[in-house]
Order: C-alpha cells, then sequence, then structure tokens
C-alpha cells in the first residue's frame, strides 16, 4: 500500500513539473460552469501580460 502511494505522488509531482516547464507567449483556452466562453493570454515579457475573456451567461 504505501509503495503504490509512493509511486503516485512520485509519477504526479513529476507531470506537474513537466507542466511548469511549458514555455509560451499567447495561449487560448475555454471557460465553463455558469459563465462559458474563451479566454486568450499573451505574454510580453517574463512577468507581465495581458488576458482577454469573453463569456456569455
Amino acid at each position: 500500500m504505501m509503495k503504490k502511494l509512493l509511486i503516485g505522488f512520485s509519477v504526479t509531482f513529476f507531470l506537474f513539473r513537466i507542466a511548469a516547464a511549458q514555455d509560451y507567449d499567447t495561449r487560448i483556452g475555454l471557460r465553463g460552469g455558469f459563465t462559458n466562453g474563451f479566454t486568450i493570454k499573451n505574454f510580453f515579457a517574463h512577468n507581465t501580460a495581458i488576458e482577454g475573456i469573453v463569456t456569455t451567461r
């Protein structure tokens, strides 16, 4: 039981490290829930970004 738990945490940690290493300038996404819509985010510098959201209700 402990071995499976340790392996599960290790795999999860490894996958999050890969996801955090992604580098991008512009991304488009979908929003769901009470307000559905689209999002777009553009990074101009390492710590400067602008994000737009178009939603419907």
